[in-house]
């Protein structure tokens, strides 16, 4: 097990999380690394201050662990010294029984309007950088 795995499973384990659950954190931590790292070498930044994701309530991504794995994988990165923000993103389905566009909170959850289940999710299931502030 690498260096970076090793630091979030003992920080997962200190903070309470699942660390089998954190791995998929960490996966996302490190391609957020890499688009930030090409990123940078585009817009010729040597040190990024801050790193702006919007995360959406449907993409099944613990907060906390992220937060956890980025602070891992950005070790040796033009992001070493970045502060990772977190916005959140509502989630958003369309309901084939009533035509209605609901907002979400869990994939599973019935329609509010028909109590229905035949939702088609249409937003807020990603995670998506928004900008870097480099320099």
């Amino acid at each position: 097990m690498g260096m970076v795995s090793e630091f979030v499973r003992a920080l997962s384990v200190a903070q309470g999380h699942d660390y089998n659950n954190c791995m998929h954190e960490l996966a996302l931590a490190e391609n957020i690394i890499e688009i930030v790292t090409r990123c940078a070498q585009h817009e010729g930044f040597t040190r990024v201050g801050r790193v702006r994701v919007r995360v959406g309530t449907l993409a099944v991504v613990i907060p906390e662990a992220l937060q956890t794995a980025f602070a891992a994988a950005k070790r040796g990165s033009p992001a070493e010294t970045a502060v990772l923000v977190l916005e959140s993103e509502p989630g958003q389905a369309w309901c084939r029984d009533c035509a209605a566009t609901v907002v979400m909170n869990d994939a599973l959850d019935a329609c509010p309007c028909c109590q229905g289940y035949a939702l088609r999710i249409t937003g807020g299931n990603a995670l998506r950088v928004i900008d870097i502030d480099g320099e």
